[in-house]
């Protein structure tokens, strides 16, 4: 009897311990639920209280997960300009504190939100668009420019939402880069640009040409050689090739003829020089190593064909603009191998933020880069393979031997540190992204430009590129639990 007798407060200590774990876990998810609601109402555009308190208790609910809690409701809400205020209730039907007359335990949960801040946004989108871009990743299939253009098109659209009554005060501008910067070939006469000639037609040649066949007899000659088959490699910006080189062997036919050709007079024949928007660095001083001197101009070329990436979007609202331009960036604007320049893409990033020339759409800085915020997103897959040309800016392969190669990459490596000094000295907040990646130099390059540890991204995959622009434009339109 005295065993029975004293067995019943263990029982009740055993039951309230379970009912009392039912409760803490009930009153854990029902936080994770507001918090969550909280979350999704502080970055609504909806301003009527009414409507973000039925956003509220959707979220909620939604979030809720059976057998946890009952009777949940939003037991208070309060939003303002800055905050978003819940208090949340609800009940745990108890099992054995029934034995002590206790059918239920009350729960509640409170939270505190911060609304993300109505602020002058501004992004620059320094993207690179470099023949390496071609090589794909062994998971998807998919080339790394087709992954790019897919993770940019999210972050615009996250950043830039299709409903226009939705969108905040944020901008973006797209610079592509290659071997050179495109500023766009209507930019021809404007005052920061100094052209390296006149756009023009040429034509040389009589236009009289006329061949003649002669078939003679001579001894005899292997006219036709066996070949076989040869696989030969080569390196163009970071990225291996394979092509045919077969090798003759044996003479496979023998000839007792040959027929020559001989020709009189040239054929007529015309070269267009244009302008189509590309532009070099600047070589007075340091002037390449930051947006210093607005008037100073950019040595611009005209030439026979487009040797540089798609041209700059400047800061802009326009999504569908933005979303056309991101779609069109590719490895091969026109036809030709583009190397690899990351200083001229970040300077250029730089120019669109900037508000004087040679691009005024970003506003006047403000020291705490808070509104406006600005933005930089640095993006390449490999490390810089061209140098600038003292005399005209020209980027152009190294030459010389591998002592002399190596000095000149590290010179443009130093410049892209420059560069990026120069950003982050106005305030500027860069992240960067290494996008499969393999020299440990380039990664580190990349550390270096970001504003920090926490801007950095390694992408070693299309998973992580696509989680890095997520987490970015995340980080941009930012609301946070404040208690």
């Amino acid at each position: 009897m005295m065993t029975a007798i004293l067995m019943v407060p263990l029982i009740l200590a055993v039951g309230f311990a379970i009912d009392g774990s039912r409760y803490y876990k009930a009153r854990s998810h029902l936080q994770d639920a507001i918090d969550t609601a909280a979350l999704a109402v502080a970055a609504s555009t909806e301003q009527d209280d009414t409507k973000l308190r039925s956003q509220a208790e959707s979220f909620v609910l939604a979030n809720l997960l059976p057998n946890t809690i009952e009777g949940v409701e939003v037991a208070s809400f309060s939003a303002n300009a800055e905050d978003i205020v819940i208090d949340g209730s609800g009940f745990v039907e108890t099992t054995f504190m029934r034995l002590a007359n206790i059918e239920r335990v009350n729960v509640a949960a409170s939270t505190t939100t911060k609304r993300a801040p109505d602020q002058i946004v501004e992004v620059a989108l320094v993207l690179d668009n470099t023949y390496s871009m071609i090589e794909k990743d062994p998971n998807t299939g998919e080339t790394r420019i087709q992954t790019l253009r897919k993770a940019a098109k999210s972050l615009v659209e996250t950043l830039l939402p299709d409903d226009p009554s939705k969108q905040g005060t944020t901008s973006i501008a797209l610079v592509p880069y290659a071997d050179h910067v495109n500023v766009g070939a209507d930019k021809r006469t404007a005052s920061w640009l100094q052209l390296n000639g006149e756009e023009r037609s040429v034509t040389t040649g009589e236009g009289n040409r006329q061949c003649t066949k002669t078939t003679n007899i001579v001894a005899p000659y292997c006219s036709k050689y066996n070949t076989e088959p040869k696989t030969c490699t080569r390196v163009r910006d970071g990225v291996t090739e394979s092509y045919s080189c077969p090798v003759n062997t044996t003479c496979a036919q023998y000839s007792t003829t040959k027929t020559e050709t001989t020709c009189t007079g040239t054929d007529r024949v015309t070269t267009n020089y244009k302008f189509y928007g590309c532009v070099g660095t600047r070589v007075t001083g340091t002037l390449r190593q930051s947006d210093a001197s607005p008037t100073a101009r950019y040595p611009a070329y005209v030439e026979t064909r487009q040797n540089c990436a798609q041209p700059i979007i400047p800061l802009t609202t326009d999504r569908k603009s933005l979303l056309d331009a991101v779609a069109g960036m590719t490895h091969q604007p026109s036809s030709y191998t583009a190397l690899t320049h990351i200083p001229s893409g970040i300077v250029w990033g730089l120019n669109v933020l900037s508000p004087p020339l040679p691009f005024e759409e970003g506003e006047a800085y403000d020291p705490q880069n808070r509104s406006p915020r600005k933005v930089m997103i640095v993006m390449t897959d490999g490390d810089n393979t061209l140098v600038s040309r003292t005399n005209d800016g020209k980027h152009l392969e190294p030459s010389g031997n591998a002592s002399q190669i190596e000095n000149q990459i590290n010179g443009v490596n130093e410049d892209t540190t420059a560069v990026c000094s120069s950003a982050k000295a106005k305030g500027i907040e860069i992240y960067s992204i290494a996008f499969m990646v393999k020299k440990e130099v380039a990664k580190s390059l990349l550390r270096k430009c970001a504003t920090d540890g926490a801007h950095y991204y390694d992408a070693t995959d299309a998973a992580k590129l696509t989680a890095a622009f997520s987490g970015i434009a995340r980080s941009i339109s930012q609301v946070r639990i404040a208690r």
